[in-house]
């Protein structure tokens, strides 16, 4: 059932297109340039709120399938859990650096760049790690009652009207996101 890992997948598309903005934003502050705090916060609320909504529990999910499976293959991943508390760490901690400087307080250009830049590569590494390692390792592990069982697990989590709620100011804030950076590209 690779319905969830086409999700997934897609997630992590829109996911990287928002990195990829969040980067060359960065780089616009570090040359000198008045930062877009609105722009990287809301970049930082869509990668935090879509992964705290579904997308680290499906992954999860399927990590813990994929031990009962292939437990030898799994150690390869083991990790996942921990870089996804991670990854929310560094999110709250660039977050609070864009704040700082929102507030007109002193922090060095070259250290926010490092911050973000610590963020944006952690993120983009754990993305590539699920999409070699976790998602092949789930599609050849995982049997049909498995996927049954992960789309059972997800759904016993979520309220569907508050599910459809979330999605949609989701799409609505990664619409925001994108159009406010079409609109002031320089």
């Amino acid at each position: 059932m690779s319905v969830i890992i086409d999700q997934l997948t897609k997630d992590h598309k829109t996911m990287s297109k928002l990195l990829y903005l969040l980067d060359q934003e960065v780089d616009k502050f570090t040359s000198g340039k008045v930062l877009d705090y609105h722009l990287v916060q809301s970049i930082l609320e869509f990668l935090t709120r879509t992964s705290q909504f579904k997308h680290h529990k499906a992954e999860d999910e399927i990590y813990k399938w994929v031990k009962v499976r292939s437990p030898e293959k799994a150690s390869e991943i083991e990790d996942l859990p921990i870089e996804h508390k991670k990854l929310s760490f560094l999110a709250d901690h660039l977050l609070e650096a864009v704040d700082n400087i929102e507030q007109d307080n002193e922090i060095p250009r070259m250290w926010f760049a490092s911050v973000a830049q610590e963020y944006s590569t952690a993120h983009k590494n754990h993305l590539r790690m699920e999409e070699i390692t976790l998602f092949p390792l789930a599609r050849q592990a995982l049997q049909r009652d498995d996927w049954k069982n992960v789309s059972k697990h997800l759904a016993d989590r979520h309220d569907p009207e508050f599910e459809q709620l979330e999605q949609e100011e989701l799409d609505e804030l990664k619409a925001d996101i994108l159009s406010w950076h079409h609109g002031h590209v320089t």
